[in-house]
């Protein structure tokens, strides 16, 4: 597989066997199901690998062109062909900020906890572990309906990171990577923020925007915190951290159509969902990502087609023969209507099978 040989690289080069990592991230490159967002980051990785400037710019130019959507590609081989160095990623790391929470009761280092979240259609985002086993939550915002992101740890790893789980009502994705934190971060005890309590919303530098809750009249979900914050370093998804240094939740994107300030997702609901995902995943069902609607697809777990949640067409179905497969129908939702096309009975949304997606006539 590609993609186990591209992380076998990746970890050699981390290792500081350069020569190894390159020829497997070359042997990776090689495979014509590599996707396009893959192969920028295995380039990225040679250039990494490559002393000379010339090479280095040649790789780089090399990412932008096969993934233009990574930001982070683009941002490196400009600063390439700008007067002075490039620093390295591990370098860059190396050099961030490692501030301890606000007036924390237990002393801890925010950037073993925070991440970068590159490879999104809106540029970079932050992250953070809600998982002792390698998951992040970030928004739904910065992960849009990708299926793999890059995620950088305050060491210098970049690894890939698979979407396993999104709640997009929530604004919250869930990223699955082969990495730990040492413990995770305390979480607020109170049901809600107190009104005006001073709150950090983090970047995965280390930096971070004070602000504070903001009581509103407005009738919220009990899910939702109203800051007083309104600008951000990066597309959201840092960790919202009180005075105590205690995790509230994470800061969003998110505005009202009458305010400028914005919203974040509470720690007591994306531990929910966390909980919820891994309640499904210890079940045993077999699952597979929808990017469509953010659902742990049963269907796609059973290498069916169609996603029983939103009727989207699952991506390993996405360029083959799609057909009926009648075993398949106790999972989805039927109505009356056949299409004359599949004739499938699962429904019919704006003139279209929900099944085939073929128009009606």
């Amino acid at each position: 597989m590609p993609f186990r040989t591209l992380q076998l690289g990746i970890d050699a080069i981390q290792a500081g066997s350069a020569h190894e990592g390159a020829r497997l991230i070359r042997i990776a490159l090689k495979h014509d199901e590599l996707p396009a967002d893959m192969k920028a980051i295995a380039l990225m990785w040679l250039a990494e690998t490559e002393a000379n400037p010339t090479g280095k710019r040649n790789y780089y130019t090399q990412a932008v062109a096969a993934d233009p959507n990574n930001a982070d590609a683009r941002a490196r081989l400009m600063r390439l062909m700008s007067p002075g160095s490039v620093t390295a990623p591990a370098q860059q790391a190396a050099a961030t900020a490692q501030p301890a929470a606000p007036q924390a009761g237990r002393s801890i280092n925010l950037a073993e906890h925070v991440a970068s979240v590159v490879g999104g259609a809106r540029g970079a985002g932050s992250g953070f572990f809600v998982s002792q086993d390698g998951l992040i939550a970030t928004t739904r915002r910065v992960a849009g309906a990708k299926e793999r992101l890059t995620v950088d740890l305050h060491d210098g790893r970049q690894l890939i990171g698979l979407v396993v789980r999104a709640y997009p009502e929530l604004d919250l994705t869930l990223i699955q990577i082969d990495a730990a934190p040492p413990f995770l971060m305390p979480i607020v005890p109170e049901p809600r923020v107190a009104d005006e309590a001073a709150l950090y919303a983090f970047h995965y530098t280390g930096e971070a925007v004070r602000g504070s809750q903001r009581p509103t009249r407005r009738v919220l979900a009990v899910h939702w915190i109203p800051t007083t914050i309104k600008q951000l370093k990066d597309e959201g998804g840092g960790p919202l951290i009180d005075e105590r240094g205690m995790l509230a939740g994470m800061i969003t994107k998110n505005t009202s159509q009458t305010s400028e300030y914005y919203y974040a997702l509470s720690i007591q609901a994306i531990r929910a969902c966390v909980e919820n995902y891994q309640a499904a995943l210890a079940s045993g069902t077999r699952r597979s990502y929808c990017p469509a609607c953010g659902a742990s697809s049963i269907a796609g777990g059973q290498g069916y087609f169609y996603c029983e949640t939103c009727g989207g067409t699952l991506p390993a179905a996405m360029h083959i023969s799609r057909y009926p497969i009648p075993q398949a129908a106790v999972l989805y939702e039927t109505s009356t209507t056949r299409c004359t096309k599949c004739a499938s009975a699962a429904g019919i949304y704006q003139s279209k099978c929900l099944r085939c997606g073929q128009g009606q006539y």
